[in-house]
């Protein structure tokens, strides 16, 4: 069978549009997604922030206790001597 120009261009015609369509799909974001993200982004900040707060925190009572104990060693040696 002899194939007319009109199947030949229907079929290219589906051809591209599978290609076109295959993946493509793209939906631009709302405002209440792009809302959505940047709060998701700022939750994350603070927890990290807060975090750090607690670990600074967390070195600057270590080093005091450290500096505590060695003083009360250091005062009970010169009490006995």
């Amino acid at each position: 069978m002899k194939e007319t120009k009109d199947d030949t261009k229907l079929q290219n015609k589906k051809e591209k549009e599978k290609k076109v369509t295959k993946g493509k799909h793209k939906e631009e974001p709302t405002l209440g997604d792009i809302v959505f993200r940047v709060l998701i982004v700022v939750v994350i900040f603070f927890i990290a922030v807060i975090a750090y707060a607690f670990y600074i925190q967390g070195i600057g009572d270590t080093s005091s206790v450290d500096n505590n104990a060695n003083q009360n060693v250091t005062r009970t040696i010169e009490k006995t001597n």
